[in-house]
């Protein structure tokens, strides 16, 4: 969405509100909610600077994560297959910081994420001889 975008349809309400100074400006969460959806009110909007330059920001009040990026959110382990003449071998690693772990683990021991391990696999590293 741009600016202009955001414009028009502040606008919009403005203009069909019997009291636009009575509406309350929020951010929808994802988070399950019974009634009414869950929010997180607004601390500050503005135009970024430096590396945000370009942009709109809305600053919520609650931080804010894209589901699945904190360390309590359950992700799946990567899975490397290793193909060799005589046997095959696996290894299994964090998908947050790559710390290589067992396949039994449920937290990662170097950066604490919760993991759990499927049997698909990510990558396949063949090293049996090719004749």
């Amino acid at each position: 969405m741009t600016l202009v975008e955001l414009k028009k349809f502040v606008d919009f309400a403005v203009e069909h509100s019997d009291k636009p100074e009575d509406i309350k400006v929020v951010i929808t969460l994802a988070n399950p909610s019974v009634g009414s959806r869950a929010y997180s009110e607004i601390n500050y909007v503005g135009l970024g600077f430096d590396y945000e330059h370009g942009q709109f920001r809305i600053e919520p009040e609650d931080k804010l994560r894209k589901e699945g990026r904190t360390l309590d959110d359950v992700d799946r382990m990567i899975v490397f297959q290793y193909l060799y003449d005589k046997k095959t071998t696996f290894s299994y690693h964090c998908p947050n910081c790559e710390e290589k772990l067992p396949k039994t683990a449920h937290f990662c021991t170097k950066c604490g994420k919760r993991v759990v391990c499927k049997d698909s696999i990510d990558l396949v590293y063949d090293y049996r001889n090719k004749i």
